[in-house]
């Protein structure tokens, strides 16, 4: 009902009046508005209004007798056309956003809300869609989407590079931790498994003649226990070719996925690297081949290094073994000697014991160690010079009857040999009549155990801080007589023996001092040499574990019957 105006009766608008209203005022909204009649064939437009002119660019006429999807393109999702297809026929409502296009061929996104429209009776006889261009929002929200995709992609990669590093690096500091090849490889293995492999198998060419096949399997590790994770045809094709393989059966979950790459040194291939995953726990890829690659070049330096070392060890045994004296059968004397290497891997150094048979029937008694600079085969320096020293020795003993005269000599000597050795060295002369004449050159002091037990350093107890052989201090050096009288034990040490015995040098003596004392009193030479080397085991296990020094032990007990 609506007022007449200036007070006339209210009037009721007719029907015509009230589509035009509902018509202009469609017309008149921003919103892009569609009309359908689902009686028509294919459910054409039969109304829009000009916002939807507006929207799409195409005029009424150009839009009224044609289905609604005239507007989707190539590009259009098919889902979202499917749906708004299925409310259709399904007479439901829906909402979906989808790429559409204008009359001159720009795209925009569309968001569309479609409802249906009824009759009287309850059937649907069209619908009508409201349309707003979305395509800024679209817009936006997918370069939100592809932003964040980028970042995820980003910290993905640099979460891989990450682990990447981290084990390169471990895989660094596996190899350098030791110059044993079984340990360095087994460490490598150990850690290949399960971080970059399921199974993981070394091996090695063996270091016979040229072109020599024969295979050693050096280390080898996997998730389930068994070893077997390589394929000894892909190995053989591998150190044929010197190129890596890949072997992979994607269609078998249970299959392996199989990487073999060349260990390659400096001269060629070494051996092979075999890597296996299993039941898809990863698959080999360019990318893994690359870390596969990186780390079989370290290892083959590593391989190169290790079997280095191992020659220059056997080298040094072979040297150490012929410096080491064949020590002479002396009537009257018993005698026990050892020699043993210090530091974990030496086979070689500069300690030395020597027993010089002289005129008169006289006996040189030298004891002494030497220690270069030099950081790679330092021990094999070392035994070079001892090995100068011992012989220019014995040449001087014969000459020289006081034993301070050869230590001068052997200064000079001392100066003039290459990497800047420091030696330390006791000489001593005992004559048939019990006399022990010696000097020191910076040794440690020997012990003179009594028939009785008690024990005592020589004469000079100090000497063990007299100048050291080769030193800058020219003035002479002193000589010193003590006695070796029948039942007595004269024990001549390297400063290895008093490691882990005291905070100090006094220390470390009286303790030792302390052992030899504590010894049964018929304790023969043998005995007393084990003895001693037990308790400084037992004193360096008490220690923080270090680089242990060599240790040269010689010990004389006179068995010569008293006057």
């Amino acid at each position: 009902m609506r007022r007449a105006p200036d007070g006339l009766s209210p009037v009721t608008p007719s029907l015509r009046d009230t589509l035009l209203l509902r018509e202009r005022a469609l017309q008149a909204t921003t919103v892009s508005v569609v009309i359908t009649d689902l009686r028509l064939n294919d459910n054409p437009i039969v109304w829009v209004n000009a916002a939807f002119t507006q929207t799409t660019g195409y005029a009424a006429g150009d839009a009224i007798g044609r289905n609604p999807r005239f507007l989707q393109g190539a590009d259009t999702d098919p889902g979202a056309a499917a749906e708004l297809g299925g409310s259709i026929r399904e007479a439901r409502s829906s909402m979906v956003t989808l790429l559409n296009y204008r009359a001159d061929g720009t795209p925009f996104w569309n968001s569309v809300s479609t409802a249906p429209v009824f009759d009287d009776d309850g059937v649907a006889i069209g619908f009508i869609g409201v349309q707003v261009d979305v395509t800024e929002r679209v817009i936006a929200q997918r370069e939100r989407e592809e932003s964040l995709r980028e970042e995820h992609s980003a910290r993905l990669v640099a979460e891989k590079a990450q682990r990447t590093l981290s084990l390169l690096s471990d895989v660094n500091d596996r190899l350098v931790a030791t110059f044993d090849l079984a340990a360095a490889m087994g460490g490598l293995a150990d850690l290949l498994v399960p971080r970059f492999a399921d199974g993981c198998a070394i091996d090695l060419i063996g270091e016979g003649a040229a072109g020599s096949d024969q295979l050693e399997r050096v280390a080898a590790a996997s998730v389930n226990g068994h070893d077997e994770v390589s394929d000894p045809a892909l190995i053989g094709r591998v150190l044929r070719t010197s190129r890596p393989v890949s072997v992979q059966d994607l269609a078998d979950p249970e299959a392996q996925s199989l990487l073999v790459v060349p260990l390659t040194g400096r001269r060629g291939v070494l051996g092979a690297l075999s890597l296996v995953s299993v039941g898809h726990v990863r698959s080999y890829d360019e990318e893994h081949l690359e870390i596969a690659l990186d780390i079989a070049r370290r290892a083959a330096v590593s391989i190169e290094w290790c079997r280095l070392y191992e020659r220059e060890r056997r080298v040094a045994a072979l040297l150490q073994h012929s410096l080491l004296p064949e020590l002479p059968q002396i009537p009257g004397l018993e005698i026990a000697a050892h020699y043993r290497i210090g530091g974990n891997d030496h086979q070689v150094g500069g300690d030395w014991y020597d027993l010089i048979p002289l005129p008169s029937r006289s006996v040189g008694i030298v004891v002494g160690s030497v220690a270069t600079n030099a950081p790679l085969g330092r021990d094999l320096d070392a035994a070079a010079a001892m090995g100068r020293i011992r012989s220019v020795l014995r040449s001087y003993a014969y000459e020289i009857a006081s034993p301070s005269e050869v230590l001068d000599r052997l200064d000079r000597l001392a100066r003039e040999l290459p990497a800047s050795p420091s030696m330390t060295l006791w000489y001593g002369v005992l004559h048939p009549d019990d006399t022990l004449i010696h000097a020191s050159a910076g040794h440690v002091p020997p012990l003179l155990r009594a028939p009785y037990g008690t024990a005592a350093f020589l004469s000079a107890g100090s000497s063990g801080r007299s100048a050291l052989l080769g030193g800058t201090d020219s003035a002479p050096r002193a000589k010193f007589t003590d006695t070796l009288p029948p039942g007595a034990s004269l024990v001549l040490y390297t400063s290895g023996l008093l490691e882990g015995r005291g905070r100090s040098f006094e220390e470390a003596l009286e303790r030792l001092s302390g052992a030899v004392e504590e010894a049964p009193a018929d304790a023969d030479p043998e005995a007393l040499c084990s003895i001693l080397l037990s308790a400084a085991d037992t004193a360096e296990s008490a220690e923080i574990p270090t680089e242990r020094d060599d240790v040269a032990l010689l010990i004389l007990r006179s068995s010569r019957p008293a006057d």
